[in-house]
C-alpha cells in the first residue's frame, strides 16, 4: 500500500546526472501522480531516509520506494541496501535495483538481501516507463482512469507493455 494517498513517493539514489535526468523525463509523461527525491551516492540516501546531516530537518514522510543504483561512489548501492534491509526502521522499504551489466553478477547478492526487484538500466523512455508503472503496481499502485481508458485496458496494456 502506498504511504501517501494518491501519489507515489520515491527516491532516485544514481551518480550519473544523464540516468537521473532520463528517469526525471520518464515520469513526467507517465499517468500517475509522482513525488521523488535524487540523491547521488548511498551515504546520501541514508541521510536523507534517516533524516541525518544536510536532511536532519526533512518533514517528508518515508518514500513508497527506492530506486537504487549499484555503482556509486562514497557508498555503492549494494552496502546501502545492506544497510536499509539491516535496519529495523527501514528494512520493510521497497527497494528496485536498476544496474547495468558488470563483470561480477550482484543478482545473488541482492536477491539475499531482500530487493523487491532488479532491472537491467533500459535504454530506451519507453522501457523505464514499463519499469517505473511495474513498480509503482508492486509497490500497491492502481491505475483508476487514466486517458479515459478503463482498468481493464489499463491492466491488458500493462501485461502486453503497451502503456
Amino acid at each position: 500500500m502506498l504511504n501517501h494517498p494518491n501519489k507515489f513517493s520515491f527516491i532516485i539514489a544514481d551518480d550519473d546526472p544523464e540516468d537521473q535526468i532520463l528517469i526525471q523525463e520518464a515520469i513526467k509523461s507517465i499517468d500517475i501522480n509522482i513525488e521523488y527525491a535524487s540523491v547521488f551516492n548511498g551515504q546520501q540516501l541514508l541521510d536523507l531516509l534517516l533524516k541525518r546531516g544536510v536532511y536532519k530537518d526533512n518533514k517528508e514522510a518515508k518514500p513508497d520506494a527506492v530506486i537504487l543504483d549499484l555503482n556509486m561512489p562514497v557508498m555503492d548501492g549494494l552496502s546501502a541496501l545492506n544497510e536499509i534491509k539491516h535496519n529495523p526502521n527501514l528494512n520493510e522499504l521497497p527497494v528496485f535495483v536498476l544496474y547495468t551489466l558488470r563483470k561480477e553478477d550482484y543478482t545473488a547478492k541482492c536477491r539475499a538481501l531482500g530487493v523487491s526487484g532488479m532491472y537491467i538500466k533500459p535504454n530506451t523512455a519507453e522501457e523505464l516507463k514499463r519499469i517505473l508503472r511495474e513498480i509503482y503496481m508492486i509497490c500497491g499502485g492502481t491505475f483508476v482512469v487514466v486517458n479515459s481508458k478503463s482498468i481493464d485496458e489499463i491492466q491488458n496494456g500493462l501485461a502486453r507493455g503497451q502503456l
